[in-house]
C-alpha cells in the first residue's frame, strides 16, 4: 500500500520536473532569440549610420549614356505560309554562330527575409496602397523626412530620420506584401514606387528617398542621384535594359529611373554593403497578381479544331506586363506562365493530346500557335518594336515571330517538358527542341545535342522544318530557363 501512495507522488515530482525543465529550455531560447534580434537591430542601426556618414561626402559627377537601342527584326509584311504542294525538302543541319558556353540564366536573387520585430497590436492604423490590381496594407507610421533641397548633407539627414523613424516598419511591410505575391526584382521596385507614392503624395524626392531606402533595405543594388533640384532613382540590372539611359560605375550600368532630363547628374560609387545584388529582370514564381478577369476569347488550332481554349486575362498581370521595360528575348521566354492561364490551357489540351508521341504532340502544338492568331509585325501594330510575354498573345489581335516563339516554348515545356531554345537570326525568331524520341527535320547541334527546329510563324509547316531563307543563314542560340 506504501508502494502504491508513493508511486504518484514521483510521478507527479517527474512531470513537474520535465515541466520545469521545459520552462527553462523556452526561456533560455526566447533570452536567445531576444539576444540576436537585439544585436541584429544593433547592426543594422550601425549600418545605417555609416552609410549616413558617407552620404555626406561629396557626390561625383557622372556622365550620362543614351539607352542601348533594342535590336529589332524587320519581319516580313506578310505571314510566310508552307506551299504544300511542294514535296518535304531533305533534312538537313543548319548553321549556328555564338553559341554560349553555358546558358546564359539570369536568376532573381532569393526573396528578402523579414527583420525581426515585436508583433504589432491588430489594431494598429494601416493604409492601403493599389498595385496592379490588389490593395496592398502596410502600416501608418511617421516617417520624418522633408527633403527642402537635394545635397549631400540634406539627403544623408533624410536617411538618418527615415533609418530612426518608422523605416523600418515600412520595409517590414514592403517585404511581406512582396512574399505573398512572389514577386520578382522588378516587381519589388515598382511595389517600393506605389508605397513612396501612398505615404508621400505630391513629394517627388521623398519619394524617390524612400524608394531607394526600401529597395536597398532588400539587398538590390541601387544609386540615389541628383541633379541640381531633384533625386533620381537608378538601379543595376545583370540584364540589359534597352532605351533607358545610365550611367557607368566600374563597368556596372545603372539604369536612371523616370528621368528625362540631361546635364549634370551626381552619385556615389560605393554600395550601401557587400551584399547587395542587381536586379534579375525574370521571374523564377508564378506572381500572383489581384484584379479581374476580362475579355475571355476562344483560340482554335486550323489543322487540328479540336485544340481550342477559351481563356480570359488578368488585368493587374496585363497591366504590369504594359509597363514592364524592354528586355531581351530570353527574359520574356524564361517567365513562366501565369498560374490560372497554365491551369486552363492544361485543363483544355491535355485530353486532346493524351496518348499522342512527342512528334504528334508538338505538331498539333505548333499548328495552334501558328493558326490561332492573327499576324502583324510590331512597327503595323504599335508602330514600334515590342516582345510579348506568352500571355499577351491572348490579348492582342496580332502577333509576330518572337511572340509566338516564346509561346511556343512555353508550350513545349509544359507539355512536352523538353529542353528548347529560340533560335535569333538577323529578322527572324524560332525555336528548336530536343526531343527524346527521333525526329527527322532539319536540325542543330547545341553542345553535343540534337535540337530540331520548329518555327511558330512558318504557318503550316510540321516540326522539322526551316523557313528556306533561313537555311544557309547562322543564327545565335538564345537559351531559356
Amino acid at each position: 500500500m506504501k508502494t502504491n501512495r508513493i508511486l504518484p507522488l514521483c510521478v507527479l515530482l517527474s512531470l513537474s520536473c520535465s515541466s520545469m525543465a521545459q520552462n527553462s529550455a523556452v526561456d533560455r531560447y526566447n533570452e536567445f532569440k531576444k539576444k540576436r534580434e537585439n544585436a541584429y537591430n544593433q547592426y543594422k542601426k550601425d549600418r545605417d549610420a555609416a552609410f549616413t556618414e558617407y552620404l555626406r561626402k561629396t557626390w561625383e559627377k557622372f556622365q550620362l549614356y543614351k539607352g542601348i537601342k533594342r535590336p529589332e527584326l524587320p519581319e516580313p509584311i506578310n505571314p510566310v505560309i508552307r506551299d504544300n504542294s511542294l514535296p518535304v525538302p531533305p533534312p538537313v543541319q543548319l548553321p549556328l554562330k555564338d553559341i554560349p558556353k553555358v546558358p546564359i540564366v539570369s536568376r532573381p536573387s532569393t526573396p528578402p527575409q523579414k527583420v525581426p520585430e515585436t508583433k504589432p497590436s491588430p489594431d494598429i492604423n494601416r493604409i492601403n496602397v493599389k498595385f496592379y490590381g490588389s490593395n496592398c496594407s502596410i502600416r501608418k507610421t511617421e516617417l520624418n523626412i522633408n527633403l527642402n533641397t537635394v545635397s549631400e548633407e540634406s539627403v544623408a539627414d533624410a536617411w538618418s530620420a527615415l533609418s530612426s523613424s518608422g523605416g523600418p516598419s515600412v520595409v517590414n511591410d514592403f517585404i511581406n506584401v512582396g512574399n505573398s505575391m512572389n514577386l520578382n526584382d522588378w516587381a519589388y521596385v515598382v511595389l517600393a514606387k506605389s508605397i513612396s507614392g501612398t505615404l508621400f503624395p505630391g513629394s517627388q524626392n521623398e519619394q524617390v528617398l524612400l524608394q531607394g531606402y526600401l529597395l536597398t533595405h532588400i539587398g538590390k543594388d541601387i544609386r540615389l542621384m541628383r541633379d541640381s533640384n531633384r533625386l533620381v532613382l537608378a538601379v543595376s540590372s545583370v540584364d540589359e535594359i534597352y532605351n533607358n539611359i545610365y550611367i557607368n560605375i566600374d563597368n556596372n550600368k545603372y539604369y536612371l529611373l523616370d528621368y528625362k532630363g540631361g546635364g549634370s547628374i551626381y552619385t556615389f560609387k560605393e554600395s550601401f554593403n557587400n551584399n547587395v545584388r542587381p536586379l534579375a529582370m525574370k521571374s523564377s514564381k508564378q506572381m500572383k497578381f489581384g484584379g479581374s478577369i476580362f475579355g475571355r476569347k476562344t483560340f482554335i488550332s486550323k489543322a487540328y479544331p479540336e485544340l481550342s481554349v477559351t481563356l480570359g486575362l488578368n488585368n493587374g498581370l496585363m497591366d504590369f506586363y504594359d509597363e514592364y521595360p524592354h528586355c531581351g528575348w530570353e527574359v520574356y521566354a524564361g517567365f513562366p506562365l501565369d498560374n490560372n492561364m497554365e491551369r486552363e490551357l492544361i485543363r483544355a489540351f491535355s485530353p486532346k493530346l493524351s496518348g499522342k508521341s512527342e512528334i504528334e504532340k508538338a505538331n498539333m502544338l505548333i499548328n495552334f500557335v501558328q493558326t490561332a492568331f492573327g499576324y502583324k509585325t510590331d512597327d503595323e501594330q504599335f508602330g514600334y518594336e515590342r516582345t510579348f510575354f506568352a500571355e499577351e498573345l491572348f490579348k492582342y489581335p496580332f502577333s509576330d515571330c518572337e511572340d509566338r516563339s516564346v509561346l511556343f516554348a512555353h508550350m513545349v515545356r509544359i507539355f512536352l517538358k523538353r529542353p528548347v531554345v529560340l533560335l535569333n537570326y538577323p529578322n527572324h525568331i524560332a525555336t528548336a527542341v530536343s526531343f527524346s524520341e527521333n525526329v527527322k527535320g532539319d536540325f542543330v547541334i547545341i553542345k553535343g545535342q540534337k535540337y530540331v527546329v520548329c518555327d511558330p510563324t512558318y504557318i503550316g509547316a510540321p516540326i522539322g522544318e526551316a523557313m528556306p531563307r533561313y537555311k544557309n543563314i547562322s543564327a545565335k542560340v538564345i537559351y531559356i530557363k
